[in-house]
């Protein structure tokens, strides 16, 4: 939920780009050298279970074996094909027990269990807040646990993130993103610092208090702007009870003095009204703490497994098994139909992204243990060649994945799988020009002549052309 209006005050802010190249530019880029070139995505689990919900709220008797856990279960496999590492974050029990009016009873969503199976089995991380989730992911991306946060709540801005991803509508909005940073927000024409964020949320209101009447985003954005809200983050985060209650008395008649004046000539126009209904008692010290210093990891000295938040394989088999359990897929054919397909593009891209471990390939060999993952010998060879995309179209050998979704099914049902001796036939996939280089040069190498070896120069600033005229991602090479 968080604070009503507040994205709209930080549109100007807020840039769109395509998921696909954010992970390439910010992670896989930016990061050359690392051990874990991923880049690191702490999501709101909250907003993924309540979509999947939302959206068979009506004629759910139509839409098969558990919809929602299915519509849970794609958008991991579209997450998959992106260079990031998700880690998703779940509310925990110490969050506020009152919110918006209301008692709130914790309580697990009937949804979370089956869904950490899944993320789990997508090779994803999963991780449980002591509070509030978006105060955890505030704080996991204030550390550099995570490179960024994705969720929908705008309490989250308040809490301290610093890049923050809005969960984007993927029919609508396909692979596009809505990306804002603690930097543009405080730059023209928003100008909103973390203490500007907070004196919003509490002119207006959100999930913990009703806020001042008649105070909309206009008249709190423009105070904010004078620079109440600094004065008053430093005080909370400095001063003891007694010392801040005296502080907030005067710093109260500074607030009624600038909606009365417009002393900092931010608001344009006076606001006598609404200076006279300021309650003696705003704002309240309670309120200002649970946004500025929220129950996280911090608040007790947890330990928190970030260190372990790498690339992990998809567990091929698991993930055919948990379909078998939860959609009834319990036949080749429908799970290569239903889950193949989904899963290709991700395994592969994943499968290159793994650094190549030497000692396992050797062992392997010698003792002829079969693989539970794919190799990269799957990918027969380059196709085609996109300069504007800077993408290649490679053909992929299924056979093995044909091999692992059969080996998946567990025959819960009982029902009689005869043996499936159909030749699998190759796919044609796209992959990022940087990864597959990265993976297979030599077939990169090869695949180009002599001499005509791709500009990556031309190529990226062909691409950046594509991408609309408010995209943000400088695609040059250093």
């Amino acid at each position: 939920m968080g604070i009503p209006g507040l994205w709209k005050i930080i549109g100007p802010s807020i840039d769109t780009c395509n998921f696909a190249q954010l992970a390439l530019e910010k992670g896989f880029r930016a990061k050359e050298g690392c051990s874990d070139r991923m880049y690191r995505v702490g999501i709101d689990a909250n907003i993924f279970l309540n979509q999947a919900q939302t959206v068979y709220l009506r004629r759910h008797a139509q839409a098969g074996v558990n919809p929602e856990l299915r519509q849970l279960m794609y958008r991991l496999a579209n997450l998959s094909k992106l260079a990031l590492t998700p880690i998703f974050v779940f509310d925990g029990p110490g969050r506020p027990h009152i919110k918006r009016g209301t008692n709130v009873i914790f309580k697990d969503h009937w949804l979370a269990e089956p869904f950490r199976e899944l993320i789990s089995a997508f090779g994803f991380h999963s991780h449980q807040a002591p509070g509030e989730a978006e105060a955890e992911l505030a704080h996991l991306n204030h550390i550099g646990a995570v490179d960024a946060v994705m969720t929908n709540d705008s309490d989250v801005l308040v809490f301290g993130a610093t890049t923050i991803i809005k969960i984007p509508n993927s029919k609508e909005d396909g692979e596009t993103v809505s990306l804002v940073t603690s930097e543009s927000m405080q730059a023209s024409p928003v100008s909103l610092t973390r203490g500007g964020l907070l004196l919003v949320a509490l002119l207006i209101g959100g999930d913990y208090h009703e806020g001042i009447p008649g105070c909309g985003p206009q008249v709190s954005h423009g105070l904010a702007k004078a620079g109440l809200g600094d004065d008053l983050l430093t005080a909370s985060n400095t001063l003891v009870t007694h010392s801040l209650a005296s502080f907030l008395s005067d710093w109260r008649l500074r607030l009624q003095a600038e909606l009365q004046h417009d002393v900092s000539g931010m608001l344009h126009r006076h606001y006598a009204q609404l200076a006279d209904a300021i309650p003696p008692d705003f704002p309240n010290p309670d309120i200002i703490q649970l946004y500025t210093r929220p129950l996280t990891s911090a608040t007790h000295n947890m330990a928190i497994p970030y260190q372990g938040w790498i690339l992990r394989q998809p567990d091929i088999k698991c993930i055919v098994a948990l379909c078998e359990l939860h959609f009834g897929w319990d036949s080749l054919p429908v799970l290569e139909k239903r889950l193949g397909a989904r899963l290709l593009e991700g395994l592969v891209l994943r499968m290159l992204l793994k650094p190549v471990d030497i000692h396992q390939v050797v062992l392997d060999y010698h003792t002829d243990r079969p693989s539970s993952e794919l190799d990269r010998g799957m990918v027969v060879k380059i196709v085609n060649y996109s300069c504007i995309q800077s993408v290649y179209s490679v053909q992929i050998a299924t056979n093995r994945l044909h091999s692992l979704i059969e080996s998946g099914i567990r025959n819960l049902r009982g029902h009689h799988n005869s043996p499936n001796n159909t030749k699998a036939s190759p796919k044609r996939i796209k992959v990022a020009a940087c990864i597959l280089e990265n993976a297979l040069p030599r077939m990169v190498q090869q695949y180009h002549p002599k001499g005509r070896k791709p500009q990556r120069q031309y190529m990226h600033e062909r691409a950046s052309q594509t991408l609309g005229k408010r995209e943000f991602i400088d695609l040059t090479d250093d």
